[in-house]
């Protein structure tokens, strides 16, 4: 015979699961996502909407250059650039390196490279081609927020 439910203990909810989840905020942000896997691309994009930011988005590194610069000469630059490694056309870290030559490292928005392939070299690629760090896929919404807030320019 099973007890009464009234009788029944369970055990106290560990404090992981009492905190709300993490309210952080990027109203007044705006993002850059490069990437040419397209459901990748709209993923992220929902991320940085959901979370309060605007952003734009471009399916390569040339296509990525152009929306920088272009931002830069109107005024308006991203506050940060997500920048997927290996795509079509130019690459992550050649258009990471042709946006610091072209329009100088002090105008140049904190660009973050994107990569599933998370090794030292792929790491060391992208640092020395000008981006201020590297977020690996999968990565979450919270991780995505985080890396705007740290690396963000003013």
């Amino acid at each position: 015979k099973l007890p009464a439910a009234s009788s029944i203990k369970l055990p106290a909810a560990s404090s992981a699961t009492k905190s709300p989840p993490k309210k952080a905020s990027l109203a007044g942000r705006r993002i850059l996502i490069v990437e040419d896997v397209p459901s990748i691309r709209t993923l992220a994009a929902r991320m940085v909407v959901r979370a309060g930011g605007s952003v734009e988005t471009a399916k390569n590194g040339r296509q990525g250059f152009d929306r920088v610069v272009k931002s830069i000469e109107d005024n308006n630059p991203f506050c940060v650039v997500f920048m997927d490694c290996h795509m079509p056309v130019m690459g992550g870290p050649d258009a990471i390196a042709k946006i610091i030559a072209h329009v100088g490292p002090e105008k140049a928005p904190p660009i973050i490279g994107l990569t599933a392939d998370v090794g030292d070299r792929i790491t060391a690629t992208f640092k020395d081609s000008g981006a201020v760090a590297v977020l690996s896929k999968p990565y979450t919404n919270d991780q995505l927020i985080d890396f705007v807030n740290k690396y963000r320019r003013q």
